[in-house]
Formats: structure tokens, C-alpha cells, sequence
């Protein structure tokens, strides 16, 4: 990969009014706005790795297997607003995911990385106790064995009452050298934003890549995020510990983002 430098707006979650779209007179936007947005097919699992790397396996439990198995649209697919309207930009997405996102303006960043989290332990973890904390202290619980439906009106509820800020009280900080899939970039206010590190791969030297996805305002399809420092299409983040700041199409995090659910 060889990579480029160059400055990206910095845009957030829960603000109040919609983001404008980045500008297309950038040197990303301008060079790659002609070129397909993604080779992925299948799954997450299936995104290509560059040469060199690995992809890593993890147990069959592991949020990891679990975001790798998650589904992705045709190649070429445009994010989606809640309303089927197409996203005004669409140069900072490798893939999009084929999930349900309803047709109410809730499911945003921090929307996103709770969702996720809370559907892994649905499927994966029955019998959890899934909860989330509002501004205001208040856990949101879902019970063990909770039907479909309920599980459904408990995440309307989450995305009602919480955001990045809130998220802050269900996470821990972790080491950027430690992030893993299941993870989360998260910047923690009014706004912030929220991005879930989604599979991982390694090298012989053990150099780490990994992938993000995120989900943004208005509630719009989540997808795979591009690698905006990169010129070739990569959607492959590296795990520097020594970096100064993760940079994806719209928003620049700092490696202290590094968070993991408790």
C-alpha cells in the first residue's frame, strides 16, 4: 500500500441537524469519485486480505465470527437513508451490509456498535442479560429469553434514549495495540462518533490490518469503510501503536478511542 496525506473534515453522530457531505474537491474524493466502490462479495469473512496477510480466525463463539459471517450487499450497492433515498456521498464505502436499519431516522453511529453488540449476544449468548445506559444513569435491560418482538422494542428503545456519550458508560478504555474485532473506535459526546472494528488480519512479522464499519446520520445502511490513507481501494486499517490518529472518510479518531464493551 502506499499511502497519502492529506486533510479529512471532521463530521459526527447525534449532532443536530445532518452533517453536510464531505466535498468533492479533495484529493480522495476528486481522484477516486469514477471507481467502483467495492470488489467485496458474500460476507465480511470474504473481503479480500492483502498479499502477505492472514486473515485471523478466532473461536466460533467470538463476536469476530460472528461480524465475519455477517452478510454484505452486491458490489457497486449504494448506502441507503432510512427513507431509501440514496446517500448523497458515497466515496467513502467499501461495502455495505445487508442488515435492517427500519424506516425511522434512530439508527446512527453509536446506534450501530449497540446493535451489533446486542444482536451477537441475541444469537450467540442466549440467556444474556442485554443492557444499555442512558445519559441519565438508566439501564435499558432486555431479559434473558426476550421474544423477537421484544428484542425489537428493546432496540427502538436503545436508540431512542442513548448516543455516543452514553456508550461511554458501557465500555472500557483498552490499548489501541489491543483492538480486536468487536471493538469500537468511539469519541464519546454532543456529537461523537462511533466506528466497530469488524475482522482483523496479520502478517508473518505480526503487523496487524483490520477493517471498520460504522453506521452514520440521518440512520442510513452500515457499511465497510474505505481506508482514506491508502490509494488503492483498501478498506484495511493498520494497527500502528505509535499512530497519531485513525483517519476514515469523514471523521479522525485517536488511538486513546480504543474502547471494549464491559
Amino acid at each position: 500500500m502506499r499511502w497519502l496525506f492529506f486533510a479529512l473534515p471532521v463530521l459526527a453522530c447525534h449532532s443536530a441537524s445532518p452533517p453536510a457531505p464531505p466535498p468533492t474537491d479533495l484529493p480522495y474524493h476528486a481522484a477516486r469519485k469514477h471507481l467502483p466502490h467495492t470488489t467485496a462479495v458474500g460476507r465480511i469473512g470474504q473481503i479480500p486480505v492483502p498479499a502477505g496477510y492472514q486473515r485471523i480466525l478466532y473461536p466460533a463463539n467470538h463476536m469476530a465470527t460472528w461480524l465475519q459471517q455477517l452478510p454484505l450487499q452486491p458490489p457497486g450497492t449504494p448506502v441507503r437513508l432510512h427513507n431509501g433515498q440514496v446517500k448523497s456521498f458515497q466515496n467513502g464505502h467499501y461495502a455495505v451490509l445487508r442488515l435492517p436499519i427500519g424506516n425511522e431516522n434512530l439508527l446512527q453511529c453509536a446506534d450501530a456498535a449497540m446493535y451489533l453488540r446486542a444482536r451477537y449476544l441475541y444469537e450467540k449468548q442466549p440467556g444474556t442479560s442485554i443492557h444499555f445506559t442512558d445519559n441519565t444513569g438508566r439501564r435499558h435491560v432486555l431479559p434473558p429469553n426476550a421474544t423477537q418482538r421484544a428484542f425489537q422494542q428493546y432496540l427502538r428503545q436503545v436508540y431512542s434514549y442513548c448516543n455516543t456519550a452514553s456508550l461511554e458508560r458501557d465500555v472500557t478504555a483498552i490499548s489501541y495495540a489491543q483492538l480486536q474485532p468487536g471493538d469500537l473506535l468511539l469519541r464519546g459526546g454532543f456529537p461523537g462518533h462511533a466506528a466497530v472494528v469488524a475482522d482483523m488480519c496479520v502478517n508473518e512479522k505480526g503487523d496487524k490490518l483490520y477493517l471498520l464499519l460504522q453506521g452514520y446520520m440521518p440512520a442510513q445502511d452500515l457499511h465497510v469503510l474505505k481506508n482514506p490513507m491508502n490509494d488503492d481501494l483498501s478498506p484495511w486499517y493498520q494497527l500502528l501503536p505509535q499512530a497519531a490518529s485513525i483517519t476514515t472518510p469523514g471523521y479522525r479518531f485517536a488511538p486513546a478511542d480504543a474502547r471494549r464493551f464491559k
